[in-house]
């Protein structure tokens, strides 16, 4: 922000948005919220002010093969958007080096 104001553009131009396509990814990010809050005691930490979001987490119930109810999913518009923020981070080995995106490191 600063830097569009310091360069007199206005923000609309600089910012990227990238389409998500729910019908072919939502499998693959339901999978990646589940391993993100359970392996290892979880990696994400949510502050309680975000009770829709931990409520929607909490109760989210998955019909089987990856695919979330969301007729018994309270909240399930927070949970895709969480869903589309943890998108980016995924599990790898320690031996890969790849640093196009954010990584969770499993021992």
């Amino acid at each position: 922000m600063r830097d569009c104001k310091a360069r007199k553009r206005d923000r609309e131009y600089e910012m990227n948005v990238i389409p998500v396509n729910f019908s072919i990814e939502h499998k693959s990010m339901l999978g990646n919220v589940k391993m993100l809050m359970e392996r290892d005691s979880g990696y994400v930490a949510i502050y309680p002010k975000f009770d829709k979001l931990i409520t929607s987490l909490r109760t989210a119930v998955e019909k089987g093969e990856g695919v979330l109810d969301k007729e018994a999913t309270p909240y399930d518009d927070v949970f895709d958007a969480f869903r589309l923020e943890t998108r980016m981070y995924y599990f790898r080995s320690k031996d890969d080096d790849s640093r196009t995106h954010a990584y969770v490191y499993s021992i």
